[in-house]
């Protein structure tokens, strides 16, 4: 029987991008909280940033969006994680499936 290596590239490829999937959602807890008061946090941490000389960083994202997953864990990671604690504070924004905190959204021109 001959190997036939066009078959298996696929699942070559396949299989290191399944073990990234589940290492993220098995890693992290969900980066945003479907509970928070948006706009009550929102005034908190502008008054914080105007008085720590920082600026504000909105993440909008989903609790089931692997990219949003993605771009938590990487935003938690050196040597990012230091140039934003040193600069920004930061706001995740749990938009849930399209049909939560969109009147906050459309506030900043709807950028979700």
């Amino acid at each position: 029987m001959k190997f036939q290596s066009k078959k298996f590239i696929p699942f070559a490829l396949a299989s290191p991008i399944v073990l990234i999937v589940i290492i993220f959602y098995e890693k992290k807890e969900n980066p945003y909280d479907s509970n928070l008061d948006v706009t009550k946090e929102y005034t908190k941490l502008i008054s914080i940033a105007k008085s720590e000389n920082k600026n504000l960083l909105i993440e909008f994202g989903a609790n089931w969006c692997f990219d949003c997953h993605a771009l938590s864990d990487i935003l938690s990671r050196e040597p990012v994680k230091s140039f934003l604690k040193k600069n920004y504070l930061l706001l995740a924004v749990d938009v849930g499936k399209f049909d939560r905190n969109l009147d906050f959204s459309n506030r900043f021109g709807d950028p979700i």
